[in-house]
């Protein structure tokens, strides 16, 4: 959807830096209610190849559901940072799935507004998020699945500054956990350094 709204990304600097990241996380869910679920996720990050701590952050969230098929969520992130100092997300989304015709695929939408606050005089951007993701309609132990999500940044820029691709696999271990591998491959556009990371995103779930 928001892919759409800028065309001038394929008019972005070359390629100037890229790095490997790891992701290393752990999902907790807990459901209280049939339509109340809470989250908390701690998360580990190593960049410069995997060689080096970058940082590490906690989510905590809360999502109420709407119907079988949508939800709405308030999500906070608060991050640790090495030298920079501490950094705070605060996220309000709303998601939908539904099935293609044919049966044989889900498609999820996920918006996301992500307000980011501006502490220790650093600044942070803020974001109009969407997420559009796919996969099989199946009961595999096994699932690939394959998203995009574009990144509209507002204060002052009114454009799309990054879009991250995102084929990942998951294995449903037993009804109360599951490991997930997707690689984020980010694009950053229309910034003084043109950036093109893989993030690499390991997640291991559980349920509470």
């Amino acid at each position: 959807m928001l892919i759409v709204l800028s065309t001038d990304i394929m008019h972005a600097q070359d390629q100037d830096f890229m790095d490997n990241i790891l992701w290393a996380q752990v999902h907790f869910k807990k459901s209280f209610s049939p339509q109340w679920i809470g989250f908390f996720k701690p998360i580990l990050r190593r960049n410069n190849d995997l060689g080096s701590h970058q940082n590490f952050s906690l989510d905590y969230a809360i999502r109420r559901k709407l119907g079988k098929k949508a939800y709405i969520q308030f999500t906070g992130r608060t991050w640790w940072m090495p030298e920079r100092g501490d950094r705070q997300f605060l996220w309000l989304e709303v998601g939908h799935k539904t099935v293609l015709p044919g049966r044989t695929i889900i498609m999820s939408n996920r918006l996301r507004y992500h307000l980011a606050l501006n502490l220790y005089g650093n600044f942070d951007p803020d974001f109009l998020r969407h997420l559009i993701k796919f996969l099989p309609n199946t009961t595999w132990k096994l699932m690939p699945s394959f998203g995009v999500e574009t990144f509209f940044q507002f204060n002052g820029f009114n454009q799309v500054r990054r879009i991250r691709f995102e084929p990942g696999i998951t294995y449903h271990i037993n009804t109360n956990m599951d490991y997930s591998l997707v690689l984020w491959r980010q694009n950053t556009y229309n910034t003084d350094i043109s950036r093109h990371d893989n993030l690499w995103v390991s997640t291991i779930s559980f349920k509470l």
